[in-house]
């Protein structure tokens, strides 16, 4: 039987023929190839240079040189490879996620082939992993990440703008305006703009509250189960994120400080906090507590006992945000610190809410209402995870609010590492990463979140100090929170 060959110059008359596709994908596999071949070279060396010639810590080195290799292999893929002509923040941002799925299916892949083979089989596992990794990056690229540019490439249906690489005025502010949203951290906005960044989906906008038999995730509210889980078999990926929740504390804490940490669930702080008077509160009657039924909005403590409270992912469940401020107020020492761990609804944390069905957002209630009901004051694990973007998303808004407190310190933490961590109380799957791959996946994470917290950020970190003032004094910033409050509703 004859077989027809038809010429390359032929198909590509017509770039949905299945010749031209076959062509084409044979030549983006092979250039895809050489791409990789040259991050991993670009990886290598930056990691050699930078480690031992600069003299950086090697995980820095490794973090920064496996970014390096992580660009390049966009660059390549999407001007070379793949030929993208598509101008958007989406390719960069999917391309960063679908290397970090990779990351760990290949890791999980080389631990699984030496479940089963023993590790003796090294280099079997390697192959492996890196062969499967290899061809979902390809798959991923192809078919997600630069797919919409292929087929404007294909189609010639670029505006004239794009086609002459010149995007229009629109376009930059199109751009300009999500980069700044991106980016900003809050300090300087204004009360009114507190909302995130309305977008045709409802996953930006409005309310969700799922019920708690919708919940994906197993065992919520199983705080002696967590506790267990983390004393005994927890992973690595685990007791780092732990880790890293509460040692950025003991920065604004005296060896000699008396402290307490309100709603500590699984207690687990006191293995990071290094003060030697540090007690430990909750609503619950759990064994390693010091202080048992102690409600966050009315607690059993004396006027100033304290030089530090510490507040871990507990303020979202709090019925009457303010009230809490006001306890807490009462509670600390003059210059005594509130040190904040809580959730940050980025667009990563609302997606991982929707797809995990594990607690809810609503950006309406208004926080600083001392009659305002969050939550249900019913349900200990009831759940708005905007409060602490309503609270400390401008900060000039809480300090007149809440003119007691003045916030010394704000930050973002975990993407990544927040994903694959199997949850602190409440679990869900995860693959199991070496120590080493842990800290260099938190070192990605902290750049992530430093240079768009509201796109990847998934926790923030805020340190309220009491003033040292008079009531009267006091008084005058409550006017102010009265005059924004009564600005922003006409």
């Amino acid at each position: 039987m004859p077989i027809t060959i038809i010429p390359i110059d032929v198909a590509s008359r017509n770039p949905e023929s299945w010749p031209y596709k076959m062509h084409e994908t044979h030549q983006q596999l092979l250039r895809f190839v050489v791409v990789g071949l040259g991050a991993v070279t670009v990886d290598l060396l930056g990691y050699r240079l930078l480690g031992w010639s600069v003299g950086l810590p090697l995980y820095w080195a490794k973090a920064i040189s496996f970014m390096m290799g992580v660009v390049i292999g966009f660059l390549g893929n999407k001007l070379w490879t793949f030929r993208s002509r598509r101008k958007s923040l989406a390719e960069p941002l999917t391309h960063l996620a679908l290397y970090s799925v990779t990351m760990c299916v290949n890791v999980g892949c080389n631990e699984a082939v030496l479940a089963m083979l023993g590790p003796t089989a090294t280099a079997v596992a390697y192959l492996a992993a890196t062969s499967i990794s290899t061809v979902l990056n390809f798959l991923g690229m192809r078919l997600v990440t630069f797919r919409h540019g292929i087929h404007q490439r294909r189609k010639g249906d670029l505006p004239e703008q794009q086609a002459t690489n010149r995007p229009s005025m629109k376009d930059r502010a199109k751009i300009g305006r999500f980069l700044r949203w991106a980016i900003a951290e809050g300090h300087d906005r204004p009360a009114s703009s507190q909302r995130p960044l309305r977008g045709r989906g409802g996953i930006l906008r409005g309310a969700y509250a799922p019920r708690h038999d919708e919940n994906r995730m197993r065992h919520e509210g199983d705080t002696h189960r967590a506790r267990r889980f983390f004393f005994g078999q927890a992973p690595h990926n685990l007791k780092v994120l732990l880790k890293h929740r509460y040692e950025w504390m003991n920065r604004f804490i005296d060896h000699e400080d008396v402290g307490v940490e309100v709603g500590c669930g699984t207690g687990i702080s006191r293995e990071f906090i290094r003060s030697k008077r540090f007690y430990l509160s909750d609503v619950s009657d759990y064994d390693w507590l010091d202080y048992r039924h102690v409600d966050a909005m009315s607690t059993p403590f004396a006027d100033g006992s304290f030089d530090f409270v510490v507040s871990s992912n507990m303020i979202h469940h709090v019925a009457r945000p303010l009230a809490f401020f006001r306890e807490m107020e009462r509670i600390l020492k003059p210059g005594g610190r509130l040190l904040i761990q809580e959730i940050n609804a980025s667009l990563a944390m609302r997606i991982a809410l929707r797809m995990m069905r594990h607690e809810g957002y609503s950006y309406e209630p208004n926080v600083f209402d001392p009659d305002q009901i969050c939550n249900d004051p019913a349900d200990p694990w009831s759940a708005n995870c905007a409060i602490p973007n309503l609270l400390f998303d401008c900060p000039a808004a809480f300090e007149a609010h809440v003119p007691a407190f003045k916030m010394v310190h704000t930050g973002f933490r975990e993407f990544a590492c927040m994903f694959n961590c199997g949850g602190v109380i409440a679990k869900t799957i995860y693959v199991p990463l070496p120590k080493w791959m842990v800290y260099l996946m938190y070192g990605i994470d902290t750049m992530l979140t430093a240079v768009a917290p509201r796109l990847f950020a998934m926790q923030r970190q805020i340190v309220l100090e009491k003033r040292r003032v008079s009531d009267a004094e006091l008084a005058l910033p409550v006017e102010r929170g009265e005059q924004l409050s009564a600005r922003k509703a006409a």
